[in-house]
């Protein structure tokens, strides 16, 4: 099922993005329950709390009576035989299903969240027992999975794994508040961008990601955002961590290709485009602005060149604390995206959180200008690679 959302609030051919704190969020999240859900707007009015609505989902249908013990072989049999050798997987999955298909104890938006909380920790323990050819040892295993509101993912035809998939969308849409409904669209959204064997052609989910996860920024109160905070940062890291790698030299140069992630060279798994972050750049999210900065004047360098000019704002001693940096620079609004490790002149590895780099002098010149204009501590590093490392050689000129 499509995740697309439309968000009423975005200006596509808004040519001077502005940051628009106070956002309309009840027309924001009513596109977002009823698209992001997959829900008709014309269906017939929600019931009150309390009142389980008729099998919407169709999956109850096949469920034996409540009267009766519920058995996982009996509605998933493909599923039962594939957990079977772990008992305690079985005990947990077969009180998840029986929930899920029954529709027991699901009375307010509570119980869905506590349901779908159990769902999101048995989704690691079924990726660990899943086969790459489950679909061919266990053809139906995939249509039982989606029954449940969980779906494979997948690469190259292979399977890698399970992930969370839409379910008893006619409760969330009852019960649901509207940080609630934001919360299910993000976390299918995040779904979405764990197929593929290049994850970031197809950019799509990953803003949906950033602009859901405004919404639920929004909600100061409720514990949404805390929950996706890390898939949120790494969708914003998708979107701005982005580099040109052109083959040859100065004076002749190959077309370039944009690659996700730091300095790398790769185009697997780091291939990917333009028309979303241009998107994104045109809406009125919080980093649209930065987004375009970063689109006017990207990172660029030569597959095969031995030197960069880094634009350095400030040193980290770990990875984890230069990534936390970089998300602040961009959370105001600050055109920072990059951190990278560097074998400094002193012997230490440390991070540097870097607005540009660039394996031509000039537009390093050119660009550590501009950067001065709202990072006045910004200075120009001239790195060695060697071997996939970095040294620092010395300050640029």
């Amino acid at each position: 099922m499509s995740l697309l959302v439309i968000f009423p609030y975005l200006d596509p051919v808004h040519d001077d993005p502005k940051l628009i704190p106070d956002m309309n969020t009840r027309i924001w999240l009513a596109a977002v329950s009823l698209l992001g859900l997959g829900l008709n707007a014309c269906q017939p009015s929600s019931p009150s709390a309390g009142t389980v609505p008729a099998g919407h989902d169709s999956v109850a249908a096949t469920v034996a009576p409540a009267d009766r013990p519920f058995v996982l072989a009996d509605s998933l049999p493909d599923l039962a035989r594939l957990t079977a050798p772990d008992p305690a997987l079985v005990t947990r999955l077969t009180a998840y299903a029986r929930q899920v298909l029954r529709r027991e104890n699901l009375q307010q938006e509570a119980d869905l969240e506590r349901l779908f909380d159990e769902r999101a920790q048995l989704i690691p323990l079924l990726t660990r027992i899943i086969p790459e050819d489950v679909e061919g040892t266990h053809p139906k295993v995939a249509a039982e999975l989606e029954r449940i509101g969980i779906g494979l993912t997948m690469a190259e035809g292979i399977v890698t794994g399970v992930a969370p998939a839409p379910v008893l969308t006619d409760l969330t849409e009852a019960w649901g508040g509207p940080a609630f409904k934001a919360y299910l669209t993000f976390i299918y959204a995040h779904a979405q961008t764990l197929s593929g064997e290049y994850p970031y052609l197809n950019m799509e989910p990953y803003k949906d990601m950033i602009l859901t996860g405004e919404v639920l920024q929004s909600y100061k109160d409720e514990p949404y955002f805390d929950k996706i905070s890390d898939q949120f940062y790494e969708a914003l890291d998708a979107f701005t961590d982005i580099h040109f790698v052109q083959e040859g030299d100065e004076n002749t140069r190959s077309l370039p290709t944009l690659l996700v992630g730091g300095a790398s060279l790769d185009p697997y798994p780091g291939s990917t485009t333009l028309d979303e972050r241009k998107a994104l750049a045109k809406s009125r999210s919080r980093y649209s602005k930065v987004i375009a900065n970063i689109l006017r004047n990207p990172s660029a360098m030569v597959r095969d060149g031995d030197h960069l000019y880094l634009i350095v704002v400030d040193w980290r001693p770990s990875q984890r604390e230069a990534r936390k940096a970089v998300h602040q620079y961009l959370d105001r609004g600050l055109d920072v995206p990059h951190y990278l490790s560097v074998k400094r002149g002193d012997g230490t590895e440390q991070f540097a959180i870097v607005y540009r780099f660039f394996d031509s002098e000039p537009q390093a010149n050119t660009a550590l200008e501009t950067a001065l204009l709202t990072l006045p501590d910004a200075r120009l590093y001239y790195i060695s690679r060697e071997g996939g490392e970095m040294y620092e050689l010395g300050p640029g000129e």
